[in-house]
């Protein structure tokens, strides 16, 4: 699972090591992309399947967990992208 704790700690390391943020950016735009597909073609599928009440738990838990992922994602990468200006505008 794509936890926000560990995309954290991936960003301090290449900071701190005065790696590209901009490829880490791009690793964690792909692993965006991937999770996105993912949501759509199981949307698709499983969709109108979806019980609201959450009778159906096994769809709905593989669901939240890849929207949580989703989110950790986009939360991280508006970090990395805060960095990105912070470096362009000290130069």
């Amino acid at each position: 699972m794509i936890n926000y704790d560990n995309l954290n700690n991936q960003l301090t390391k290449a900071l701190q090591e005065g790696s590209d943020l901009n490829s880490l950016k791009a690793q964690w735009l792909s692993n965006l992309g991937k999770i996105d597909g993912f949501l759509e073609v199981f949307l698709d599928r499983y969709g109108k399947r979806l019980d609201p009440n959450g009778n159906n738990r096994a769809e709905w838990s593989l669901y939240n967990k890849k929207t949580e992922e989703y989110n950790n994602l986009k939360r991280a990468i508006k970090n990395v992208d805060y960095f990105i200006q912070k470096s362009v505008s000290n130069q």
